[in-house]
Parts: C-alpha cells; sequence; structure tokens
C-alpha cells in the first residue's frame, strides 16, 4: 500500500509527498530497532538480577561452609592443646597417648572445602551481563574468584 502511493507520488513527481512517505517508513524502521534494543536491555537486566540473586545465595553457603570448617578447627584446637601437652611431659600413658593421636588424626585431615560457583561461572561466562556491571564490581568479583580458587586449592 506504502509502495504504491510513494510509486504514484514519484510519477507526479510530488517530492513533498515522497520525502514525507520515506521519513514515515525511516521513522518506523528506527522505532522498530529501538524498541528491539529496549527489550534486549530489559531482558538483559532482569538475567543479570537473577544471576546476582544466584551468586548472592552462593556467597551466603559459601561464607556457611567457612565458617563451618573454622568451627571444626576450632574445637579441634582443646585436642591440639593436650597433645602439646602431652608431648612436653614426655610420659607415655594410655590416656596421653590416645589423646596425642586424636591430636595428630585432626591435624593431618584434609579440610578441603567443596565451595559452590555455579552461578558465579555462568556470570563469568556471559559478557552481555558483565558488560552493564561497573568495573569495581567486575573487580572485586574478581578478588572473589582468585581467593575462591586459592581456598580450594
Amino acid at each position: 500500500m506504502i509502495m504504491r502511493r510513494l510509486s504514484t507520488s514519484i510519477r507526479k513527481q510530488d517530492w513533498f509527498t515522497v520525502l514525507i512517505e520515506m521519513l514515515i517508513v525511516i521513522l518506523g524502521v528506527y522505532l522498530g530497532i529501538q524498541l528491539g534494543n529496549w527489550n534486549e536491555a530489559n531482558r538483559n537486566n532482569a538475567r543479570l538480577i537473577g544471576a546476582l540473586e544466584r551468586l548472592e545465595g552462593e556467597v551466603r553457603t559459601n561464607i556457611d561452609i567457612a565458617n563451618d570448617l573454622v568451627a571444626i578447627i576450632e574445637a579441634e584446637q582443646d585436642e591440639r592443646v593436650i597433645a602439646l601437652e602431652v608431648l612436653r611431659s614426655c610420659t607415655a600413658d594410655e590416656s596421653q597417648m590416645d589423646a596425642l593421636n586424636t591430636a595428630i588424626a585432626s591435624t593431618i585431615r584434609d579440610y578441603a572445602p567443596s565451595f559452590i560457583d555455579n552461578s558465579f561461572s555462568e556470570l563469568l561466562g556471559r559478557d552481555e551481563l558483565l558488560d552493564l556491571l561497573s568495573s569495581e564490581f567486575r573487580q572485586v568479583m574478581g578478588g572473589y574468584r582468585g581467593r575462591l580458587t586459592e581456598d580450594q586449592d
């Protein structure tokens, strides 16, 4: 329909009508592209909010894991103190040897925590979401990634 009117206006050499109709078409295309971009930005913002909420849950879980590990180590501190006293006194009765063995077993135990980083890795792999974050936040995320990797190793 627009093309028919446009071709009729060109044949009549009604350039003002041609210009107006071309502007209408260009404006329609421009608005369509802008609406598409706006929708995509809204979807990315919603994805980012979801990813950050999941990341918050993971960080809270990792903090709980670390706190539990610290509590276990602190609870075994008394056993290590007793073992140190046994070593200092150089007596070898059976109860003291049991305390020493318990302390040694807790000392050589593997305390490698199993931290969760699923959402964090997902967020790092999505450039369109990372672009929405401030450089300061990305820097903090890099520090968190380093600490997480270091603690898991």
